[in-house]
């Protein structure tokens, strides 16, 4: 018998209804030509609109090497079989006959694979670009990230570094076009395809992210597809099977549940059945060690126990997204899931993970078509408290027939949504609702300009040992990670929200609503020498904003704004102690409690805007030859500590140096023609409050207040971020066809540059102006660089002034590099025991650099001036690198 119902599904949720948006051309403000009105109407007509995808939206997909695609998926298949699978990887139906290692639980990220076969077999692919709704990138991440051992942040992963190359028609204005592949738990893949705006993956996704679709896993197991799975659920007298669990009990609430499962199957202490529930109790107690899985039996043999069953726990696992594999396996299967129903404070206050994890409409796929708690029996978490009344199963078991016998029918009209059917089928499975949120979410990403907010949430994360007389094979720890959601996410201004919206007062201390902080670079200082050398001082202004609307205004302002959540609240973890033969438990219910005094501060939001690019000089006329010169333009960027007053004699002294090197390298030069002018513009950041600015003022003379130094370090980012932001401005002036880009930029950073007329502290008693001269020597000697040329002619050159680390505590360039870009560092072992004082290099240099590179950069705490030349020197033409080494 069929086990799919005939009625139509019914939206329940309230979801944004959009307007066919027939263009996407840009006009001089960045702004879309075609208006698109957002409006809150009901689901239905939300995807009657989305449902148009089938006959509106036109597909490009890339023509990438196999190695981002089909070599992966046959590594996949020859690993998997090298372990005992006797399954392809996602080409037909599958289902183990024996437990493989490792492989066996990452089928669950093979959706990426069948999604794409299908786009392709849709009739929608064009081979013009410049006809296409959306640009596919045939790369999957899932499955390199697999092959390099599913890492956080798929640290391991090679060719991600080569991804950006190949994808000619990606930039600013077409970003949020580009859809990646990523159909793991998206914390588990590389930062750079994180920060997409329309990815596809299990989830979660921060605030709802329109563009962050959450997928269902994969699940091949060929007796769950249609035309094989027969629906046994009508009569629940066939299902022999009471209750059927399986898992590793690797937290301490699996471990709860997996005790209160086991004493009821054994009869032990309270643990009885109540009158009428008949039926067998299955439990598999998997465990893990090094180099295997053990303890459940193969996938076959569980789906098959599962469509025997009526009730299926799905206890919460290491992340929201990773327990969702069970919970679809049950509900493909026929049986009713139990899950555990945690307070947060976001979103609809329901998670299925922890106390205060990702609410359900940010783990789950499709939350405005199916209504998860309504295929589900929640059973609160107060209840695994209750052991001696045996809690779990009182409260789960508690619930009526008639309302089981309901939940079960709503399963099984929802069921053909959540699986992948790998026939050519036209009848409306997963892929059909991916695509309809793919459709939909285009039409969103494209409204305003092309402004971005990145949202930044690292992922904070423990270990904890269980009391061995708990320890069930788990390897004896639990994982505790401050989150399930992407730690980095961009969308368009026009769609941010500030994530205290969605926090609400459950825990939260008493205090008023803070609105949201934008600090901002204002130049307050602006004059130029005798010499012609200009000096511009920038000051840290904040901007409060008392409304959204005032919010987006104000971060419309910069192309790309950084946004993070201070006193963002992290999921807590109940745990176990052991002391002797004691064993306590840790519960989050009390931090949980209104009443209690471990409330959680007030979230608010901060935010930071671009620092402003320099306006250029204007063009100059020869009279004696009557031809327009422009001076060749360089550009210093330094930063600067309580020095607004008393500035203008430094600036004096270093435009004289500069002035004597250009004449003695205009005198030398005779091969290379040089321009009759320079200009040289001095940009200065005030950082003292920033957060690696040492107290007591050691970059002036002045004393800085520790009190106030402490105060910012808590929220201020540090100096060398300055550098990497004040670099995106001008990638993002290059990237939108500005000709204002210096000629040549200098970089002074990390805590070795400084103007002060009073003393200047670092280990060389060497002064700005010594420095600067060391600089251009090196830069501008005879025959050493072009300058003179058009900026195409140029070559991609670096000059570095460098010394050796002024401390032991010098943090790694080259393990930042690894750990957020995903790639061996490319920096040459002989640049490793160097600190840079000095980094200069050539437009060509500017407009060849990556922007998806330099946004993550900037938005990530990655104070290393190592990590700012590696990521220049990457870039730079081989064998052109000068260094001038001081010792």
């Amino acid at each position: 018998s069929s086990c799919l119902h005939p009625k139509a599904i019914t939206h329940h949720s309230r979801a944004p209804a959009i307007s066919k948006m027939p263009c996407d051309r840009i006009d001089s403000r960045g702004w879309t030509s075609c208006l698109v009105v957002v409006v809150f109407l009901s689901g239905k007509v939300f995807f009657a609109a989305a449902e148009s995808w089938r006959s509106n939206l036109r597909i490009f997909v890339y023509n990438l090497p196999k190695a981002f695609n089909d070599d992966l998926v046959q590594r996949t298949e020859e690993a998997a079989r090298a372990k005992g699978s006797v399954c392809d990887y996602m080409q037909t139906p599958c289902s183990e006959t024996g437990m493989v290692p490792k492989f066996a639980g990452a089928r669950q990220f093979g959706g990426e694979v069948v999604i794409l076969r299908k786009i392709r077999a849709s009739g929608l692919v064009v081979d013009d670009p410049g006809l296409a709704d959306i640009f596919v990138v045939p790369y999957f991440a899932a499955a390199e990230c697999v092959l390099g051992g599913h890492h956080w942040r798929c640290i391991n992963s090679v060719l991600i570094q080569e991804l950006f190359a190949h994808l000619k028609y990606y930039g600013q204005l077409t970003r949020h076009r580009h859809l990646f592949l990523g159909t793991a738990d998206i914390h588990s893949l590389p930062l750079l395809i994180q920060a997409q705006p329309l990815l596809l993956s299990l989830g979660a996704r921060w605030l709802g992210h329109p563009g962050h679709i959450v997928v269902p896993p994969m699940v091949a197991e060929a007796d769950l597809q249609p035309g094989a799975f027969i629906n046994c659920t009508a009569v629940v007298e066939n299902r022999d099977i009471l209750l059927w669990v399986a898992g590793t009990p690797n937290n301490l609430v699996r471990m709860m549940l997996f005790n209160n499962i086991i004493d009821v199957s054994q009869g032990r202490g309270a643990g009885t059945l109540p009158p009428g529930e008949k039926g067998r109790i299955i439990v598999h107690v998997a465990g893990r060690d090094v180099q295997q899985q053990k303890g459940p039996p193969p996938p076959a043999q569980m789906v098959r126990e599962m469509t025997h069953a009526q009730l299926c726990p799905v206890p919460p696992a290491e992340n929201s997204n990773a327990g969702t594999k069970r919970l679809f396996d049950v509900v493909l299967a026929g049986c009713l899931p139990i899950v555990i129903a945690f307070p947060t404070h976001w979103g609809s206050e329901v998670s299925w993970w922890r106390f205060n994890g990702a609410p359900i409409e940010w783990s789950l796929p499709f939350p405005n078509v199916i209504d998860w708690r309504r295929l589900v029996i929640e059973v609160p978490v107060e209840a695994l408290e209750d052991s001696q009344s045996v809690g779990f199963l009182k409260a789960a078991l508690a619930v009526p027939e008639e309302i089981r016998r309901a939940k079960r029918e709503y399963l099984m009209e929802v069921r053909q949504l959540l699986l992948y059917d790998f026939s050519a089928s036209a009848g409306r499975d997963a892929f059909s609702l991916v695509m309809e949120e793919i459709y939909s979410a285009v039409q969103l990403l494209g409204v305003g300009p092309r402004a971005y907010v990145c949202d930044m949430h690292m992922r904070s994360f423990k270990e904890r040992d269980f009391p061995d007389q708990w320890d069930h094979g788990a390897n004896g720890r639990q994982k505790e990670w401050g989150h399930t959601w992407t730690e980095v996410s961009v969308l368009p201004v026009a769609l941010w929200r500030s994530g205290k919206s969605e926090v609400h007062e459950r825990g939260m201390k008493d205090g008023g609503v803070r609105g949201t902080r934008v600090q901002q670079y204002k130049t307050t200082k602006d004059f130029s020498t005798e010499d012609g050398t200009r000096f511009l001082l920038r000051e840290l202004v904040i901007i409060k904003s008392s409304s959204h609307t005032q919010d987006i205004e104000t971060l419309m302002t910069s192309p790309f704004a950084f946004c993070r959540l201070i006193h963002q609240s992290h999921a807590c973890h109940d745990y176990m102690v052991q002391y002797g033969t004691f064993t306590s438990l840790f519960l989050c219910n009390l931090q949980m409690n209104p009443d209690s005094p471990e409330r959680f501060d007030r979230p608010w939001a901060l935010c930071r805007l671009l620092p402003p690019t320099v306006p250029r000089s204007p063009v100059t006329l020869s009279s004696a030859i009557g031809e327009v010169e422009r001076p060749l333009e360089f550009e210093l960027v330094t930063y600067l500590c309580n020095i607004s007053n008393g500035v203008d004699g430094d600036v004096e002294d270093l435009s004289s140096t500069w002035g004597r090197a250009w004449a003695k390298v205009k005198a030398e030069t005779t091969a290379n023609p040089m321009p009759r002018n320079s200009q040289l513009s001095i940009v200065g950041y005030e950082a003292c409050a920033l957060a690696d600015a040492p107290s007591g003022g050691a970059m002036a003379g002045g004393k800085q207040d520790d009190d106030r130094g402490k105060a910012k370090t808590k929220r201020d980012d540090g100096i060398t971020k300055l550098f990497f932001q004040h670099m995106l401005g001008l990638i993002h002036s290059a990237q939108h066809g500005s000709s204002g880009l210096p000629d040549v930029i200098m970089l002074m950073p990390a805590t070795l540059s400084a103007l002060s007329s009073t003393e200047w502290r670092n280990p060389f008693a060497m002064q700005p102006w010594h420095l600067l001269k060391v600089a251009a020597s090196t830069m501008l000697g005879p025959g050493r660089l072009e300058l003179a040329g058009d900026s195409e002619r140029d070559s991609r050159w670096l000059v570095l002034v460098a010394s050796e680390p002024a401390d032991d505590d010098e943090k790694d360039g080259c393990a930042q590099y690894t750990n957020y870009f995903n790639s061996k560092c490319p920096l040459p072992l002989e640049f490793a025991a160097m600190t840079p004082i000095l980094i200069a290099f050539p437009r060509a240099v500017l407009l060849s650099l990556r922007l998806e590179e330099w946004e993550l950069a900037a938005s990530f705490p990655l104070d290393t001036s190592k990590l700012l030349l590696t990521l220049l020197h990457r870039t730079v033409d081989p064998g052109r690198v000068f260094v001038h080494q001081w010792r």
